[in-house]
């Protein structure tokens, strides 16, 4: 059922009216927005909305929520069916990531649609039956969409050589955190690393032959780390659990670097870990993979090290331990999440794509129509 937010805090977005344009933000069922909401309200969660999708509202739209809910295998392969451009909404639907959008595509809701790719540009080399299935099923939604976006750089002409359509029907727009719920806090009693996320793209066996050689020159320096892989932790380091938000936040003010190992891809994984560390006055260290440098400047804020290189992240975790160093680029950092990398930024920079796209194109609905099965 889909509902609106309140006046009080995300402004009447129930009643359009003349002047505002209609967005209909789909959410994963799983997801209990109420919840969310009161989670924010209660100072436990970021936001108060997935990814701030609530400031659409403040760029001239008028903006409604609706549950995704989740699809067959059989409505997936449906979807391969070509289909006429969809139209008869006045409203634009929008999804954040490609699999929220899967299943926007299959409940058939009318009208121009929008979505942001993710994982989908890191898996178009997979050769298994189950793999081209997915990644053709992907193509057709993508494809019939109005306008993508993509938080990497890098993803941008991958994806275009991939669904064959126009690269400026495809925006970069540079990820955003909650800038209220993370926060400095003071400096840290002891040394310490922490290195938090669990997808596939993370490489914590780098990270653990890092540490050693950071441990080998400064040994009272702990590490804390996320990691789903089964294996056996070195003198100094703690496994860290799935944390709450709220918890989260303690784990960045007890940090005094932030780091994060990852394996060569497209869509930057870490970015969400380096940028509340960012926000939380903590240097930050990354792999330097393809898009790295639109997050993480070198020097200013933070290290960008060699993926698959221990020597070189150890390296920028030594330096960045620097307590002179790591007050300046935590300093540093802060007011670049401040300045730039605020989900406000985010949304703000997507609502100006929504009213460009429609103001250029009114009357098309996707980026590029079907015209045969095999595409």
């Amino acid at each position: 059922m889909a509902f609106a937010t309140d006046d009080e805090e995300l402004g009447n977005l129930s009643m359009p009216t003349e002047s505002r344009r209609r967005v209909n933000v789909l959410f994963r069922s799983e997801i209990d927005i109420d919840d969310w909401r009161a989670a924010n309200a209660r100072g436990e969660r970021p936001d108060a909305t997935p990814y701030g999708l609530h400031r659409i509202a403040e760029h001239g739209f008028d903006v409604a929520w609706d549950p995704a809910f989740p699809v067959s295998t059989l409505h997936k392969l449906a979807v391969l069916a070509p289909q006429p451009a969809r139209s008869g909404g006045d409203a634009l639907s929008l999804a954040w990531d490609e699999h929220t959008a899967l299943r926007m595509q299959a409940a058939n809701r009318p009208g121009p649609q929008a979505c942001g790719v993710i994982w989908a540009t890191d898996g178009l080399g997979d050769p298994s039956i189950r793999g081209r299935l997915q990644l053709a099923v992907m193509r057709r939604v993508l494809r019939r969409m109005t306008l993508l976006w993509c938080l990497s750089r890098a993803q941008l002409a991958p994806l275009a050589d991939w669904l064959e359509v126009d690269p400026a029907g495809i925006r970069f727009i540079r990820f955003g955190i909650d800038t209220d719920f993370f926060t400095p806090g003071s400096p840290p009693a002891t040394p310490m690393i922490l290195s938090l996320g669990n997808d596939q793209d993370r490489d914590p066996q780098t990270l653990l032959r890092a540490f050693s050689l950071v441990r080998a020159r400064l040994p009272d320096v702990q590490l804390r780390l996320q990691s789903k892989a089964d294996f056996a932790l070195p003198e100094g380091a703690t496994r860290v659990p799935h944390l709450p938000h709220a918890a989260l936040r303690d784990e960045y003010a007890r940090a005094s670097v932030v780091a994060v190992a990852t394996r060569p891809n497209l869509h930057v994984s870490g970015m969400t870990t380096v940028l509340e560390g960012m926000a939380s006055a903590r240097p930050v260290v990354l792999s330097d993979t393809p898009g790295a440098a639109d997050y993480v400047a070198d020097d200013h804020w933070g290290y960008r090290a060699a993926p698959g290189d221990p020597q070189s992240l150890a390296e920028a975790m030594i330096k960045a331990l620097d307590p002179e160093t790591g007050a300046r680029l935590g300093a540093a950092g802060r007011r670049a999440a401040e300045e730039g990398f605020s989900s406000r930024h985010m949304v703000a920079a997507l609502a100006a794509a929504l009213h460009e796209t429609i103001d250029r194109s009114p009357s098309v609905a996707r980026l590029r129509h079907d015209t045969a099965p095999t595409e």
